[in-house]
Parts: C-alpha cells; sequence; structure tokens
C-alpha cells in the first residue's frame, strides 16, 4: 500500500491561508502573515515609499538612508512574517489542515485499541465483526500515522499489524452513528 501524495506547495499555502483566515483565534497571526508577504514582496513600492519618506523627513535625504529603509523594510516583512508562523504554531491545539488525518500509536496497542484511536474523532460507535479475539489483540506498531482522512488510516492500519502470519482483510463500513470493522470472508 503507498502512501497519499503529498500537497504541492500551492495547496499547503492554500491550506494554511484558509486556516488562518478562518479562525477568529488566529485573525492576529493573519494580519502578520498578509502584512509581512505585502512588505517582502513589494520592493520596488518599498523603495519609492523610503525615498518618498526620507524626502519629506529630511531637506536633502542621504541615499544611504532611503537604501537603507528599502532594505530594513521588507527584513521587517521578513520578521512579521515569521512572528505570525510562531503565533500560529504555538497553539495550545493546533488545528487541523484541510484533507488531512494524523496521529500517533503508542506503543503496545492491539489492533483494536489503535483501530478506536484512529477513529476517535469520528465521534461514532465502532464495532468490529468477523474478527478472533487473537486477531484483535494483535500489537501494531509504534509510528506516526498520516492520511487524508481517518476513513483512509483506518483501511491502511492492518498493514501496521506485527506478526508472522499476515493480518485477514476488512472493510471499513460507515452509517450515520456508528462504523463497522468487518473481516473479509
Amino acid at each position: 500500500m503507498t502512501d497519499p501524495p503529498l500537497p504541492s506547495g500551492y495547496r499547503l499555502f492554500e491550506a494554511f491561508w484558509k486556516l488562518l483566515r478562518g479562525n477568529p483565534k488566529l485573525r492576529f497571526a493573519s494580519l502578520l502573515v498578509r502584512s509581512g508577504t505585502a512588505l517582502t514582496a513589494g520592493p520596488p513600492l518599498v523603495l519609492a515609499l523610503a525615498t518618498l519618506f526620507t524626502d519629506v523627513a529630511f531637506p536633502r535625504p542621504p541615499e544611504a538612508t532611503a537604501t537603507g529603509l528599502a532594505i530594513a523594510i521588507p527584513l521587517f516583512g521578513v520578521v512579521l512574517i515569521g512572528l505570525g508562523i510562531w503565533l500560529f504554531m504555538k497553539q495550545a491545539d493546533p488545528p487541523i489542515l484541510e484533507d488531512h488525518f494524523g496521529t500517533r500509536l503508542a506503543d503496545g496497542q492491539t489492533f483494536e485499541m489503535a483501530m478506536c484511536t484512529v477513529l476517535a474523532h469520528e465521534k461514532k460507535v465502532v464495532s468490529f465483526s468477523g474478527f478472533t479475539p487473537e486477531e484483535l489483540a494483535r500489537l501494531v506498531r509504534k509510528q506516526e500515522l498520516e492520511a487524508r482522512d481517518s476513513q483512509t488510516a483506518a483501511r491502511a492500519l492492518g498493514g501496521l499489524v506485527v506478526g508472522r502470519a499476515p493480518f485477514p482483510d476488512y472493510q471499513v463500513i460507515e452509517d450515520e452513528t456508528s462504523i463497522e470493522i468487518r473481516r473479509a470472508p
């Protein structure tokens, strides 16, 4: 089973932008990132504004002052972007990007426990049918599990079961209130 492809840079930036814009707690971080991007992305405009500022502030502005401001303002923009990203990453509960699911499987988890961990955020009853108690008690490898969504992660979990015998195939069947993990015949 292959891993799902990683999002392109554009899709990742778009998801980050939607995340910042849509969350009231992160509006300040969004403002910092947008302001920093505007200052960093427009050096010709920044040079013109710096020259205008020094023309108004000083009767005969030294050229070094305008050039220094033209360099300092984009650097300040980079600092604003960094501060915005730092505020975003500092969140106690970092928000989940769209089209992404990730969880950590602990050492010593059984298949049944790991499946319940993966499907916990679905807030539905998880049931197992057709499995023997020995199959449900088989251990899974300790690792990070990342996928497009929890359903995809649940389907991939069988590949992480340790042991010599291959783990049986199964289906993940979801309805309105429950998720059934059914062993394939």
